[in-house]
């Protein structure tokens, strides 16, 4: 052997990969080495190799798989190895995409319980534009019990197509505001928003899926549901706008203990048209 040749374990010592993994490479007919000593079975690899092996450590670097790798460095063509350098780049975006979603998601968690808090502290009537929303829904018969229904809405929410929606975590009612003005709290439809209109399919999830219209919302936050709540300042700001279209009811945990003594967010639709 005139050229210049590592055993294993140097070329392991000047590539920062272990004896295993070259073996390992060796196995997969990846990386073999040059000469093997019929006598002792030694190993032995070539400056050139040198190269070979940064070029495989980089493209893992990138996320590459090593059968990917094994058929572009076989191929010996770059058009092999770009196929496999876009596939991993659209992969990236992808997980990109799906990591900024999830971001948006705890942003829009930690607004919820800030809202929750703050409204407690300082509350008060606002006027809010909501974009059309989503929710799955089911109605609410007279005199039922709350838990019966919200014992329904999570079966049906993972079970068959609701298991692939995906939920914003917050329970919700369409409410008679009549009796809301009276000082009860007479739920019509119990629901949970979701993210985006789901794909068609699905009888249950069609059936059960409501569209809240974009539009501006008079919004208010109290105790609805207590039954020391005093409907008096409620009644007294619906005398200054018209009857209400739609009025929903939507929970803000203000503590993680007691569910049942979280306040609500009363929004109360006054018109569709564009944001004030």
């Amino acid at each position: 052997m005139s050229e210049q040749v590592f055993s294993i374990g140097k070329m392991a010592e000047l590539t920062g990969l272990s004896t295993q993994t070259l073996r390992y490479y060796s196995n997969l007919g990846l990386l073999k080495p040059e000469y093997v000593d019929e006598n002792t079975g030694y190993r032995y690899y070539t400056f050139n190799q040198l190269h070979y092996i940064d070029r495989i450590k980089y493209l893992r670097s990138l996320g590459i798989p090593l059968e990917e790798i094994k058929e572009a460095l076989r191929c010996q063509s770059p058009d092999r190895l770009i196929s496999a350098l876009e596939k991993q780049r659209d992969s990236f975006r992808r997980e990109i995409s799906e990591l900024e979603s999830q971001a948006r998601e705890v942003d829009w968690y930690i607004g919820y319980f800030r809202h929750a808090v703050n409204a407690r502290r300082f509350p008060f009537f606002c006027l809010r534009y909501f974009p059309e929303r989503y929710a799955l829904g089911i109605p609410f018969d007279s005199g039922e019990d709350t838990s019966t229904r919200e014992t329904h809405l999570t079966h049906i929410r993972n079970s068959g197509t609701g298991r692939s929606l995906k939920y914003i975590r917050q329970y919700g009612y369409t409410v008679d505001f009549e009796g809301l003005c009276q000082g009860k709290f007479l739920p019509r439809q119990l629901y949970m928003f979701i993210k985006g209109l789901p794909p068609a399919g699905g009888e249950e999830i069609a059936s059960n899926l409501l569209t809240f219209p974009a539009g501006n919302y008079l919004c208010y936050m109290d105790h609805f549901r207590s039954p020391s709540w005093n409907p008096q300042i409620l009644r007294e700001k619906m005398r200054e706008v018209p009857e209400a279209e739609l009025v929903l009811a939507n929970e803000y945990e203000d503590n993680l203990a007691k569910y049942s003594e979280c306040p609500y967010q009363l929004e109360i639709l006054l018109n569709r048209d564009a944001p004030l």
